[in-house]
């Protein structure tokens, strides 16, 4: 159940952010542990963060294409539906 973080786009980008923030401020929380080590986060680049949540966003975004029809085909039925609703007059 662990490997389902991995894919979780939120998560990288929450992270990026997190880290970037606290990346340089010595701030504590709870027990007096730091911020990026209270969420496991400590060494962890937040470019690498944004390059996972990129690459996650373009991974889906090329799946939900490949399984969508065609735009052009989309156009070209709604042209063919509404010759046959409304045809033209000459």
């Amino acid at each position: 159940m662990r490997r389902f973080g991995y894919i979780n786009w939120m998560w990288y980008g929450w992270g990026a952010a997190m880290i970037n923030q606290y990346k340089d401020n010595d701030l504590k929380i709870y027990n007096n542990v730091g911020v990026l080590e209270y969420y496991s986060l400590n060494g962890i680049s937040e470019w690498a963060f944004l390059a996972y949540s990129a690459l996650t966003f373009v991974f889906f975004f090329f799946v939900a294409y490949l399984v969508s029809p065609h735009p052009l085909q989309l156009v070209l039925e709604l042209m063919k539906c509404h010759q046959a609703c409304c045809p033209c007059r000459p």
